[in-house]
């Protein structure tokens, strides 16, 4: 990796220096697994790529009571991830994270509005992925009874590469209904839409029967006019370009307590998109996770 990575590693344990010292508090350890089928987001069966991600992050936050309805948060976090069997695919990133959170009545029972935005630098092993991200996003939410809880997000997502191929720009709508099934068990189920860039991958092959119109001339004229390079993401002579699509997206998580500071949770995601020229991608993700609050 470049400078930048070498920058995100001294401000990770700057962050822990800073933790450690007592500027903040709540500190979480954060890990996970994932094996997820079509990784690589090809939209040729002949590219699809298997593999397992890992990912491990801590942060760390500060909280303020501003009235009795109104509080605020701020979060340091830094994380890595690492795809063994492509490792052209591994990130470090570091970030902070703002929250402001209105409570609207008394009781657990009252809606609860809250505005969140975060800046994160990623520094990646691909040439052009190391970059900048800004999000933002807004969620609702009510506990229906003491058992059952409705959310409802709206966020949005951009990142500033080095690389015009990377350069994403993605908006979501979601909802998300909890069920508490147990003091210690919590299981929830989330439905949303995506609209915006992302990043496919194409081995040579399959790219190059795109773009040289073997696969007809809308998919050979939007191709050309994208941005794309070869990065060897998931294979020698891979291309990675930049599309615009539509998902709709669903998951399934289940969610034990171990302890009263850890958690595990299991989750299936699904996510369906098809971009502008009518080509279909799917992911389809299996992760365990492993939460603990220091």
């Amino acid at each position: 990796m470049g400078p930048r990575s070498v920058f995100c590693t001294i401000a990770f344990f700057l962050c822990l220096a800073g933790t450690a010292a007592g500027a903040l508090s709540n500190l979480r350890l954060q890990t996970s697994a994932t094996w997820a089928e079509n990784v690589s987001r090809s939209s040729s069966a002949l590219d699809w790529a298997d593999a397992m991600t890992y990912v491990g992050g801590i942060s760390a936050d500060h909280r303020q009571q501003f009235n009795s309805s109104l509080t605020g948060m701020i979060q340091l976090q830094a994380g890595a991830l690492f795809r063994p069997q492509y490792n052209r695919n591994d990130e470090l990133n570091l970030g902070v994270t703002g929250e402001l959170k209105q409570k609207f009545g008394l009781g657990p029972m009252a809606p609860v509005l809250s505005a969140t935005g975060s800046i994160t630098g990623k520094a990646a092993r691909m040439n052009g992925n190391d970059g900048w991200t800004v999000t933002g996003a807004l969620n609702a939410s009510k506990r229906l009874t003491e058992s059952w809880r409705l959310s409802a997000t709206a966020d949005w997502h951009n990142h500033y590469a080095d690389s015009d191929t990377f350069n994403v720009r993605y908006q979501r709508i979601y909802g998300e209904l909890f069920w508490d099934i147990t003091d210690r068990w919590q299981l929830n189920y989330g439905y949303g839409r995506f609209w915006g860039d992302l990043t496919a991958n194409a081995s040579w092959t399959i790219w190059g029967r795109a773009i040289y119109g073997l696969l007809g001339p809308a998919i050979s004229n939007y191709y050309n006019a994208m941005p794309w390079e070869v990065t060897d993401s998931y294979g020698p002579g891979w291309v990675t370009y930049r599309v615009y699509g539509k998902s709709r997206l669903w998951w399934l998580q289940v969610s034990p307590a171990l302890t009263d500071k850890t958690s595990l949770s299991l989750r299936y995601d699904s996510v369906f998109t098809v971009n502008k020229v009518n080509v279909k991608y799917r992911t389809d993700k299996w992760t365990l996770s492993l939460l603990h609050n220091f």
